[in-house]
């Protein structure tokens, strides 16, 4: 609630800014008007953090002025993201762990999250000496990725470089030698096999019977792949029960077994868009994802040259995020969704610093 302090409540703001917090508003009201009737209110209240963090986020951009702290904020990220290094690296080497893990984040997500900090830095706008330091640390973040062994990190990280080129140049010959690279990264890496799996095999093997994951040969190279399958079918088996509402953020978890899900260590579906429309309801959960993630790319195909160095770094942690979420419920981490709610509102609000108002 201290972000209500930075808040003017009584300036006046564009129509669209304040129907754009009334809209989230109002799907947060659904969501426990809903979980009150289906008598999951107490799961619903834990689990609704991402709303309540886009909420607060809202209010800050739109009654104040978070851009005057740009810098401290991306000061502050890299200390942040330093930390977090340095906590998996002691945690991997107490539990004496093959890959690096974190004790918060775990494995997967914490690839992705140094991705997306890899990203911001190497996008990031600044002077020689800061850049070098940024070089710098995203190397170590890069390495911190390799660790983790986590490929999709590798090809989220690379196709979001690929789509900023194509953002940058905005040209259909640029589109097509950015798709090529895309594709041709994404090929590399999936064969890429730090932990002696080939996702190429694991590809083969799941082939074997798409419809029915229980049928597929478990071998180290489809195990993964066969776990995201079940609770994916799983997850749509839930969305088809639960299209308009959703179950609610956070009762995924207890409702998992109901639908053959019978991993007690998983509480999530692995996937994002799955993660929110089973939350939220197809429109609502759609609405939402659509705000986050896509929005924020159209817009900057609006601010044709409106914007500084500096905006692509936020980008870059919405693209790495929109693509590792394809195989990983990522921002259903609590500081991994603030993170892409900031950056995804750097990106919608950002030519309020040009002129005078915003889109």
């Amino acid at each position: 609630m201290g972000v209500l302090a930075y808040c003017d409540f009584q300036q006046r703001r564009p129509k669209r800014e304040v129907f754009m917090f009334f809209t989230f508003l109002l799907i947060f009201l659904v969501v426990f008007l809903g979980a009150i009737w289906r008598g999951e209110f107490w799961h619903v209240l834990q689990g609704s953090y991402q709303l309540r963090y886009l909420i607060y986020l809202l209010l800050l951009f739109i009654y104040a002025d978070p851009f005057k702290y740009e810098g401290d904020f991306s000061l502050s990220l890299k200390a942040v993201l330093i930390l977090i290094f340095f906590e998996a690296t002691v945690f991997s080497l107490v539990k004496s762990e093959q890959r690096l893990t974190s004790g918060n984040y775990g494995v997967n997500s914490l690839g992705h999250l140094m991705a997306a900090g890899t990203a911001f830095l190497v996008l990031q706008a600044g002077g020689l000496s800061k850049k070098i330091g940024n070089y710098f640390l995203a190397l170590v973040l890069i390495l911190a990725v390799l660790a983790t062994a986590t490929r999709f990190s590798l090809v989220a990280l690379f196709s979001a470089f690929s789509m900023i080129y194509i953002l940058k140049r905005g040209k259909l010959s640029s589109f097509f030698f950015g798709l090529s690279i895309l594709i041709g990264m994404f090929v590399f890496f999936i064969s890429f096999v730090p932990a002696g799996e080939s996702m190429w095999e694991g590809i083969l093997t799941i082939g074997q019977n798409v419809d029915d994951p229980s049928a597929i040969s478990v071998t180290p190279e489809s195990s993964s792949m066969i776990t995201r399958l079940r609770l994916w079918w799983a997850t749509l088996e839930m969305i088809g029960d639960h299209p308009w509402l959703g179950i609610g953020p956070g009762v995924w978890a207890f409702l998992k077994v109901n639908y053959g899900v019978e991993f007690e260590s998983i509480l999530d579906p692995h996937q994002d868009l799955l993660s929110y429309l089973v939350s939220y309801g197809v429109v609502l959960g759609g609405v939402f994802f659509i705000s986050v993630f896509i929005l924020p790319i159209f817009k900057v195909g609006k601010l044709r040259g409106l914007y500084s160095g500096s905006l692509w770094g936020w980008v870059g942690i919405i693209l790495v995020l929109l693509f590792a979420g394809a195989t990983n419920a990522v921002t259903w981490k609590h500081q991994i969704s603030a993170l892409a709610y900031f950056s995804s509102l750097m990106v919608v609000f950002w030519n309020s610093r040009f002129v005078g108002y915003r889109v």
